[in-house]
């Protein structure tokens, strides 16, 4: 068997991903924080929109499902686009802040405050803060029925009515709008309408 060709390889020079810019000249990205009350996204992305930087959501950082929008699973978000950006030469960021929109609600999640936080923090430029949550001019129909989400089928609970409980040992009777418990043995109710 003939011997292997051994084949030279060239000198492989390091590229760097990142714009060409002096030292201490800003370079902008757009980091898009979207917060909704499941989930919060930090995306960065150019100057146009159309080339994804970094993104990532907290539920990546975080094991459970109902920790995915919390505040501190954003701020572990953020802090790892920041890092990811200051490799790639990134500097300043402007801010363009996402709540879910349209027919649901026009308030960002709990996790919006946090991430924006986290970026300052961790050295970026803050350039502009935007709030770009889509508000419909005239919206498609809400859930909920023309009557609206009823929160509680139980009257006692929603403290509409009042109990007296009146126990058979000493007389007494206390009144609740609480809906405590009706005793059963030798122990009646009466109930009124607060």
């Amino acid at each position: 068997m003939a011997p292997k060709k051994k084949i030279e390889r060239a000198a492989t020079e390091n590229v760097s991903l990142g714009p060409q810019v002096r030292e201490g000249e800003l370079v902008f990205g757009v980091a898009r924080i979207f917060a909704s009350f499941n989930d919060t996204f930090v995306h960065v992305t150019d100057l146009s929109g159309r080339e994804t930087i970094c993104r990532v959501t907290g539920g990546m950082k975080v094991k459970a499902d109902r920790d995915e929008s919390s505040p501190y699973a954003a701020m572990l978000a953020a802090q790892d686009v920041a890092q990811r950006c200051k490799e790639l030469g990134i500097t300043a960021l402007h801010i363009k802040i996402r709540a879910t929109g349209g027919n649901g609600t026009k308030t960002p999640g709990p996790g919006a405050q946090s991430a924006l936080r986290a970026l300052a923090r961790s050295g970026m430029k803050i350039g502009r803060i935007e709030d770009v949550t889509p508000t419909p001019s005239d919206s498609t129909r809400r859930k909920g029925g023309r009557r609206g989400r009823r929160l509680t089928s139980n009257p006692v609970e929603a403290g509409m009515i009042e109990i007296e409980h009146k126990y058979a040992k000493n007389g007494s009777s206390a009144w609740s709008s609480a809906g405590g418990f009706l005793a059963t043995n030798g122990t009646h109710g009466e109930v009124r309408m607060a």
